[in-house]
């Protein structure tokens, strides 16, 4: 039996499936909308199950661990970033984990202040080494541009309070 933090992954996400306001739909019992899949490619199929659109987060929920569900890729790698109201990006670490039956999870996402949405971003090799040297180097600063060949998979509006 594969675990995660102590859970079976199948009950996981069995459980994703069957949380009323998480549900597959698209909308969140409450009536907010879940975040869409943006232009990825068409063989990658990525929804967030644990946040919805417009979501209000506030320092007692710190840090964020957001999960989903998948199509399986081979070879995905994927990183969560942060997006301000100004257009500026922020990295969060650790990458996306791809965990059995179809499994997302991106643990530790801390938004601040200011943050409006949260990313969900397919890299390729030379955007994971970018990334992957910038969490090295701890470089949690704001960037503007994303590195060649990234694509974002799915994007949350939240408002940070």
């Amino acid at each position: 039996m594969v675990q995660w933090g102590g859970l079976s992954l199948q009950w996981l996400g069995e459980f994703l499936e069957t949380v009323p306001g998480i549900q597959s739909s698209s909308t969140a019992k409450d009536g907010r909308t879940k975040a869409p899949l943006e232009s990825g490619p068409s063989d990658v199929s990525l929804v967030v199950k644990s946040l919805c659109n417009g979501e209000r987060i506030n320092s007692e929920e710190l840090p964020l661990t957001i999960t989903g569900k998948y199509s399986p890729h081979d070879g995905l790698s994927a990183w969560t970033l942060l997006e301000d109201s100004y257009g500026n990006y922020y990295l969060q670490d650790p990458k996306v984990q791809f965990l059995p039956y179809d499994i997302w999870i991106a643990p530790n996402v801390i938004p601040g202040i200011g943050i409006e949405r949260i990313h969900i971003v397919m890299v390729n090799g030379s955007g994971q080494a970018t990334f992957e040297q910038m969490a090295a180097r701890r470089e949690w600063g704001a960037f503007k541009l994303l590195p060649p060949g990234s694509v974002r998979l799915a994007s949350v509006e939240i408002t940070r309070v």
